[in-house]
């Protein structure tokens, strides 16, 4: 499904406050780097994390529109190796699927342990 330029802000800011909106972003460290629409149609926010006790760097949250519910998917990047000169690969943290709004902060929490509000 091909979301209007309008719909796709609409649906990020509305992820940005169920997350907790500046707090989240001052009380974690995070930073928005971008949004996209994946190959089943459903969009995608990406969010560069700090370090935290899981090891993840960066969090691809995916809202499944069909059923109003998001997935969270934490991900450690690939890192160089400086003595070899090779990456290592990318390896999956943490995943979960249907996710309420009202669960987006308290599973953050879980798998990060980083506090998204005081």
């Amino acid at each position: 499904m091909k979301h209007s330029e309008e719909q796709i802000k609409e649906i990020m800011l509305a992820l940005y406050e169920q997350l907790g909106g500046h707090k989240f972003v001052v009380m974690t460290g995070s930073k928005f780097t971008g949004y996209a629409e994946n190959e089943s149609g459903d969009m995608e926010q990406v969010i560069k994390l700090s370090k935290n006790k899981s090891g993840a760097d960066k969090l691809i949250i995916t809202y499944e529109e069909g059923k109003d519910t998001y997935s969270m998917r934490f991900i450690k990047s690939p890192k160089l190796n400086k003595k070899t000169f090779s990456f290592s690969e990318a390896k999956e943290v943490f995943f979960s699927s249907d996710i309420y709004d009202e669960q987006l902060q308290e599973v953050f929490t879980q798998v990060t342990g980083l506090y998204t509000h005081l």
